[in-house]
């Protein structure tokens, strides 16, 4: 696993933005950060919303750096939408 910090790019980023906007009223009120991140990316969601390239993105992210930093990575995202 990569020591390098994650880097979304911009389109990740939006696309995590357009999937949060679109689930995060189906969570729990007190879902935390991390779980609201896991619900953006998880189960090809953001493909299924029309990212595929983001998808792809993501996969590579999770094969380079492992799946929780980029989890990490995603969750600073959710935080600030």
């Amino acid at each position: 696993m990569s020591k390098k910090p994650v880097v979304l790019s911009e389109d990740l980023k939006s696309a995590v933005n357009h999937v949060n906007n679109d689930v995060v009223y189906d969570l729990p009120r007190n879902a935390s950060y991390l779980e609201i991140a896991e619900t953006c990316i998880d189960a090809g969601r953001l493909e299924t919303w029309g990212h595929k390239e983001a998808d792809e993105e993501l996969k590579r992210l999770v094969e380079e750096h492992g799946y929780m930093p980029v989890l990490r990575a995603v969750a600073k995202i959710v935080c600030k939408a």
